[in-house]
C-alpha cells in the first residue's frame, strides 16, 4: 500500500512540474507578443512611443492632472512594464491586464483572456493531462506577498536615494528589477525571490541608518 501511495505522490509531483512548465511557456509567449503598451492602448490610453520610456496618466488612482506613470520597453532585465509614482505599483503586460479587469480571477483565466484578446495561439495543453480542467486545477503560486514585498523595496529605495552613490543606487534598482521580472516569469522560484528582496530591504535599511539623509 505504501508503495502505491508513493507512486501516486510521484505522479502528482510530475504533473505539477509539467503544468508549471506549461504556465511558464504561456507567460513567455504572451511577453513575446504583447507589451504593456498594447494593453494600455487597448484600454484607451494613447502612447506616443513604444521603444523608449513614455509618461502617461495613470487610470487607477483617480483624477490625474499630469502624467504620473511611465511605461518602459522590454530590456535585458525583463519584459516591458509600467510604474506609477502615485500608486507605487509596477505592472507588466499580464498584471496590468488583470488590474484593468477589476476582478479577482484565477491566474490561468487571465492568461486565457489575454491569449484570446490579442489573438495568440495558445500553448497546447500537455499530453496525458487532459483529465484536469485547464482553468480550475492548474496549481498556482500566490504572488500577493511577493508583489507587496516588491512595492516595499521600490518605496524604500526611492526614499533612500539621497544617501546612495549613483552606481550603488542603480545596482540596487537593477537587482530589484531582475528579481521581480524573473519571479513573475517563473524563471526564479518564488521563495528565492522573496529571500533576495528581504535581503535587499535589509541592506536599504542599513544604508539609511548608517548614512542618514541631510
Amino acid at each position: 500500500m505504501a508503495s502505491s501511495y508513493e507512486k501516486q505522490a510521484q505522479q502528482e509531483s510530475a504533473n505539477q512540474k509539467i503544468l508549471r512548465e506549461w504556465i511558464s511557456q504561456r507567460i513567455a509567449a504572451i511577453h513575446k507578443k504583447v507589451t504593456v503598451h498594447d494593453v494600455l492602448r487597448k484600454n484607451g490610453i494613447a502612447l506616443d512611443h513604444e521603444d523608449r520610456a513614455v509618461q502617461f496618466s495613470c487610470p487607477f488612482h483617480g483624477r490625474d492632472e499630469k502624467p504620473s506613470a511611465r511605461a518602459y520597453p522590454e530590456s535585458g532585465n525583463g519584459p516591458s512594464h509600467a510604474w506609477c509614482f502615485v500608486c507605487q505599483e509596477r505592472w507588466d503586460a499580464i498584471s496590468i491586464y488583470k488590474k484593468f479587469s477589476g476582478a479577482e480571477k484565477k491566474f490561468t483565466r487571465i492568461l486565457s483572456e489575454i491569449e484570446q484578446s490579442f489573438g495568440l495561439e495558445p500553448v497546447p495543453f500537455p499530453d496525458g493531462l487532459t483529465v484536469l480542467t485547464q482553468d480550475d486545477q492548474v496549481p498556482e503560486e500566490d504572488l500577493t506577498t511577493f508583489h507587496k514585498l516588491t512595492d516595499a523595496c521600490e518605496r524604500r529605495l526611492l526614499e533612500a536615494k539621497p544617501v546612495y552613490e549613483l552606481h550603488s543606487y542603480l545596482s540596487a534598482a537593477s537587482l530589484l528589477e531582475r528579481v521581480s521580472a524573473r519571479v513573475v516569469d517563473r524563471r526564479m522560484p518564488l521563495s528565492e525571490g522573496e529571500r533576495l528582496l528581504r535581503a535587499l530591504l535589509g541592506k536599504i535599511g542599513l544604508k539609511m541608518r548608517s548614512c542618514p539623509a541631510g
